[in-house]
């Protein structure tokens, strides 16, 4: 089996680009009525709460939708210690 060879960065920038906008997109839609609401009350707290929360999911998404950066993980050890 042939190993694939390693995407261009060049090409790779506009998905990465276009993953971050998606998962802003995707994030914002649930997490921005909330934190509008929570900022109209004016509970401080739970608006950092509600924050930490839309950057992880904001993560989440961009990691599932952005491009792989290697081709497969590197193992930390060699197979001759074996």
């Amino acid at each position: 089996m042939q190993d694939q060879p390693l995407q261009d960065p060049a090409r790779l920038k506009p998905r990465r680009r276009l993953a971050f906008i998606m998962a802003l997109l995707v994030s914002g839609v649930m997490f921005g009525p909330w934190m509008m609401s929570l900022y109209q009350q004016g509970s401080r707290i739970f608006i950092i709460f509600v924050a930490l929360m839309w950057l992880a999911v904001g993560r989440f998404f961009y990691q599932l939708l952005a491009p792989a950066s290697r081709e497969r993980p590197e193992a930390t050890r060699d197979d001759k210690a074996q």
